[in-house]
C-alpha cells in the first residue's frame, strides 16, 4: 500500500505514477524515478525527495527558459515543501545539492534529516570542511 504522503506529493506532478518495479515516477518527460523501497515513513520520504530531487530545484530555475522544466521545478519545491514542511530558498537549494545531493554525503543527509532538515547543518559543514 502506498502511504497518504506519497500520494499527496504525487499530486503535485501531471504524469506521476507508481511503475512496475514498486519506483515512484515524478516525470517520464525529465525520467524522474524514485525507489521507495527504503522509505519508512514520511522524513525518509522527505529526504530522498530532497537528496535526489535538489538538481531540479536549482538548475532549472536558474538556466532553462523551458516553461514546462520551471512548471516541474515549482512541483518539486511544492512537494518537498509538504513532506518536509519546510520552505527552502534557492541558496539552501544550492547548498542541499552541493552537499548531498544525489546521494553525495549519506551520513551529512541522515544528519540533516534527523535535525529536521534544518540547512544550519549543511552550513556548519562546510564551514568545518573550509576551517581544516
Amino acid at each position: 500500500m502506498i502511504p497518504k504522503y506519497v500520494l499527496m506529493a504525487m499530486r503535485e506532478f501531471n504524469d506521476a505514477g507508481i511503475n512496475s518495479y514498486g519506483e515512484l515516477v515524478l516525470s517520464y518527460k525529465h525520467n524522474v524515478f524514485i525507489q521507495l523501497n527504503d522509505v519508512k515513513n514520511r522524513k525518509d520520504f522527505g529526504l530522498k525527495l530532497v537528496v535526489w530531487l535538489s538538481q531540479y530545484t536549482t538548475f532549472f530555475e536558474s538556466i532553462s527558459a523551458d516553461v514546462k522544466s520551471r512548471s516541474f521545478s515549482g512541483n518539486v519545491v511544492r512537494a518537498i515543501k509538504y513532506i518536509t514542511g519546510k520552505e527552502f530558498s534557492l541558496s539552501d537549494y544550492m547548498i542541499i545539492h552541493e552537499l548531498i545531493g544525489r546521494g553525495a554525503n549519506k551520513e551529512l543527509a541522515q544528519k540533516f534529516k534527523e535535525q529536521d532538515f534544518d540547512t544550519k547543518v549543511l552550513m556548519e559543514h562546510r564551514k568545518d570542511v573550509e576551517n581544516k
